[in-house]
């Protein structure tokens, strides 16, 4: 077991009968924030079983190690928060938080995880750019038991039985929701700076506008854009002044933007990409800069619009159209929005990386509401537990 990744959250360890326990992050039971020893108690003395039903319908960002003498069980959220790889070194189990030059210098590249890497800036599934190097996905345990290793799907994305056909009880039901969000990010964020990188899109404005309404304070609320001076810019200027909140622009001078990405990009790579996503670079030298400026403090609390915060950000129309060939146009979608990112040159690859996603584990296409759920069941647990988390753990 190696444990060495103490950035952000630290990790915590308690001795139990027979082992140990580390975690890391908090846990949200009954709008109960649990975190570091409150954390650690309350999982201590549950029995595995309850403890995934537990986890099943409980929110927060973590990362479970129970260590005992028969077996080792790691337990990761619903959205990956806490990248955990798992290879075999010397006729052992290694289990790590923390990819290093050492640990993969003689591994051979997995070449169609660098081709799922390529097109889609993440690895597929429970793998890596590394031959026989592991990850635990998003809602899952893995459990090592005499050399035996197992993953177990403990949660997945679902959506509801119940359906909801009138429009004013459906945008109040996403309304509660928002409000119940944001009342848990206020309990986390306490007293702190709240910075939000603001664009001048829907989602930023919904972060801005839910987290005052929640009760935090506007000189508490530092909202920043990054870039050109461009529409955007000014857009987010008018917002952050209309709501009256301080803002900062970061202008990008391309010889510092360039030399800061040369001389830091090596050891950021390794942490944050950990072979399964590309980090994103695109905020680093803005936020860089606000803390270079004492903008920023180390405890200040940056609440990205990532990925879509809006409902039916990724439902698309046609999937709800009547009689449709399902799974011709998942594809259609997978080609274009998740395999897109690539050069050219590998756009012969695409179709046959979509054929190996649509005949994986995350899509049933026997009925409708089934295909439009495996579809959004794939971008949660894969483009969002990975590319989008990775930027936040950025």
């Amino acid at each position: 077991l190696r444990l060495r990744n103490n950035n952000g959250y630290a990790w915590n360890h308690k001795s139990i009968d027979n082992g140990d326990i580390w975690i890391k992050g908090f846990l949200i039971i009954n709008d109960l924030v649990l975190s570091k020893d409150k954390f650690l108690d309350y999982i201590s003395d549950l029995p595995y079983e309850k403890l995934l039903s537990l986890l099943t319908d409980a929110d927060g960002q973590y990362i479970i190690i129970i260590n005992k003498a028969d077996n080792l069980v790691v337990v990761e959220d619903h959205i990956r928060s806490f990248p955990v790889l798992y290879w075999t070194e010397n006729k052992k189990i290694v289990v790590s938080d923390l990819l290093t030059k050492e640990n993969f210098k003689n591994k051979k590249i997995d070449d169609t995880q660098r081709k799922f890497f390529l097109n889609m800036l993440f690895t597929f599934d429970n793998k890596t750019l590394f031959n026989n190097v592991f990850q635990v996905p998003a809602g899952h345990v893995l459990n090592i038991d005499k050399n035996k290793i197992t993953l177990l799907e403990y949660w997945r994305f679902h959506y509801n039985d119940e359906q909801i056909e009138n429009m004013e009880t459906a945008v109040a039901r996403i309304l509660e929701g928002y409000d119940s969000l944001f009342a848990k990010c206020v309990r986390l964020i306490g007293n702190r700076k709240v910075v939000i990188p603001l664009s001048g899109g829907y989602d930023s404005r919904l972060i801005l506008f839910g987290l005052w309404k929640a009760g935090i304070e506007k000189n508490n609320i530092i909202t920043f854009t990054y870039g050109t001076n461009t529409e955007d810019v000014q857009l987010s200027h008018e917002i952050a002044e209309k709501f009256g909140v301080l803002h900062y622009f970061v202008p990008y001078d391309t010889d510092l933007a360039r030399q800061f990405y040369i001389n830091n990009i090596e050891s950021f790579s390794l942490y944050a990409a950990n072979g399964i996503s590309t980090p994103c670079i695109q905020e680093w030298y803005a936020v860089n800069k606000l803390a270079e400026e004492n903008i920023i403090t180390k405890d200040s609390v940056i609440v990205p619009g990532y990925g879509g915060v809006l409902p039916g950000h990724y439902m698309r129309e046609d999937l709800i159209s009547e009689n449709q060939n399902f799974e011709e146009i998942i594809k259609k979608y997978l080609l274009k929005m998740i395999l897109g990112n690539a050069p050219g040159k590998h756009f012969a690859e695409r179709s046959k990386l979509a054929d190996t996603i649509l005949q994986s584990r995350y899509f049933d296409l026997s009925t409708q509401k089934k295909a439009v759920e495996s579809f959004e069941r794939f971008i949660y647990s894969e483009e969002q537990a990975k590319f989008i988390m990775n930027a936040v753990r950025d």
